[in-house]
Order: structure tokens, then sequence, then C-alpha cells
């Protein structure tokens, strides 16, 4: 027969077990301790890459001026580059050859015939002395203009607060909208959901952007209407994940992919169906929770990233398919 004194033993021992657990639990729930969110997206294991998966070396880095850089673009030997209030041109050597003051903070440089520069919901043309030429705006209060791509005598402005591609004149004329909801093509309309939508164009003239709520790229014929798409919305090396993913892509001659992606930074290569080929810059080449890289290609199809954490120009060996 258990006696009281043995009750009385298991009861104080259950009690300071009681007791235990809940000063445990207080201590690791009190307040201003950072409590871990089950749901949080855990990038520790894509940090790394398969080197079998590496296609290219970094052959080149070019240091750059300290600065908030926003954009980069290639013509004539010549690396475009904004940044803060300025623009500058950069030649291979890693020489600046020009520095400009600009008016306001840029978001975005395209260089054809001219240069222009976004400023969030305005364009502004410069002649190749860094003199203001012109300027146009009226694209909205809703407007962020994130990339421009020049092509013969027209520019391409995407603005990712519309979630449109503007194709304009020299002159900043509106001739059309690109990437509206079309019922008669299927296309669905662009989803942006932060400021990244970036477009390029190929040598015959096909449009491309960037869908980044759709995890992948869209094409428009020179008319405007809907040409084709690609996607890829996956967390593994092969595809884009997050909420916009790719952020960014530049065209190669023969029409393959250099894309960027944010969050979880990495360069890639896919060839023109949107087959996975390689990486070129892995995450772990980046600066943990940096901005996303902006890209480019010279004209030898070398690729070019912007590295916007450390201020530099990152230069990739061609890899032309």
């Amino acid at each position: 027969m258990v006696n009281r004194k043995s009750i009385n033993i298991v009861l104080a021992l259950l009690a300071a077990m009681v007791a235990f657990i809940i000063l445990f639990d207080f201590v690791k729930n009190r307040p201003g301790r950072n409590l871990e969110n089950p749901y949080e997206f855990d990038v520790s294991g894509f940090l790394k890459v398969d080197p079998s998966d590496m296609i290219s070396n970094e052959y080149m880095t070019l240091q750059l001026p300290e600065g908030k850089y926003r954009g980069v673009a290639y013509h004539n030997n010549l690396i475009y580059v904004v940044a803060d209030n300025r623009l500058m041109t950069v030649d291979g050597n890693g020489t600046i050859t020009m520095e400009v003051g600009l008016e306001g903070s840029p978001t975005a440089v395209a260089v054809g015939k001219n240069i222009w520069i976004a400023f969030t919901d305005y364009v502004a043309k410069y002649d190749f002395s860094g003199n203001r030429i012109g300027s146009w705006e009226g694209y909205g209060s809703r407007s962020y203009i994130t990339s421009m791509v020049a092509y013969n005598d027209y520019l391409y402005v995407a603005d990712a607060g519309n979630r449109v591609i503007y194709q304009c004149g020299a002159d900043g004329s509106l001739i059309r909208r690109i990437g509206d909801k079309d019922a008669a093509t299927e296309f669905m309309g662009f989803v942006v959901p932060s400021p990244h939508m970036d477009v390029d164009i190929t040598e015959n003239g096909v449009l491309w952007a960037s869908n980044p709520g759709r995890h992948g790229l869209v094409s428009f014929n020179a008319d405007g209407t809907y040409r084709s798409s690609w996607s890829n919305a996956s967390a593994n090396i092969d595809g884009f994940c997050g909420c916009c993913n790719p952020s960014d892509f530049a065209l190669l001659s023969d029409e393959s992919f250099v894309t960027g992606e944010k969050t979880l930074l990495r360069v890639k290569l896919y060839d023109i169906h949107g087959g996975f080929k390689g990486v070129f810059a892995s995450p772990d080449m980046f600066d943990r929770n940096g901005n996303p890289p902006d890209i480019c290609v010279d004209d030898r199809d070398n690729i070019i990233i912007l590295d916007m954490d450390r201020s530099q120009l990152r230069l990739f060996a061609s890899v032309t398919m």
C-alpha cells in the first residue's frame, strides 16, 4: 500500500517538472526574443552550386567608386552605368572615361543612337558627350520604369508600376503599349509583385520581357502582339523561385538568355527554348541578402554583371552556344 509520504514526494516532483516547463517556455518566448518563422524560405541549402553546373569563369573584376548603382548597358566598347545622381562610362580596363551629373536618381539606362536614362516615371535623352537633349513623361502616378532597350529608331520602356511596355519613337512619342492582357492571344498580362521587370530585344526585332510573378519570360512580335513564353517555377538550380524572378536578363547573339535573380542571387544561362544550360555566378559569389545584379553583354557575348553591393563590374567569358 502506497503511503502518504510517497504520494507527497511524487506530487512534489510533478510540480517541479511543471514549474520547469513553464519557466523554460517563458524564457524561450520572452518579449524581444527573435522567434523562428516556420514559413520562412530557408535558402541556406541553395547557396552552393554543383561545380559541374558552373559554365564560365569570372575573368575580370572592375572596381567602381562607391555608390548606389541602378543599371548597366554596353555600346561600342564602353560600359554605361548609372548610380546615385550620375552617369559614367567605363572602358575595358576599368577607367572612367566620362562622368556626368544627373538631375535625379536614375532607375535604368539604355544606349543606341543616343543615351536614354530613366528616372522612375520619366525618360531623358542625352548625346554621347553627356548633354541632355530631351525628355518626356506622362506614364502616370503609378509608373516605375525599371528597364529600357533601344532598337533602330525605337525605345522600349518597361514600366513595372503599370505592368506594361511602351514602344516609343526617338522623340518620346508613344507608338503602342505592349503586354496588356489580351483574351484573343490568351496572354494574361504581366505579374510584377516588386519593381523588377526587364526587357531586351533580338537582332531581328523580337522583344523579350521578364514576367517575374509567373517565373518566366515572354516575347512579342514587332507589331506588339504576343508571340511566346516560357517559365520554370522552382527553387532548384534549373528554375526561378521567390515572389518574382527572373529579376533581370540579357540576350546573347544566339538568342539564348542570361538571367539574374533576386533573394537567391544567381546568374544562369538558358537556351532559346528556356532549357537550363548552366550557372555563371552562384549565390555564394554575392553578398548575402544583397541587391539583384543587373546584366548586359558585350559585342563578343561576354557577360557583364553589375554587382550593386560591391560596386563592381564583374566580367564572365562568353559561352555562346
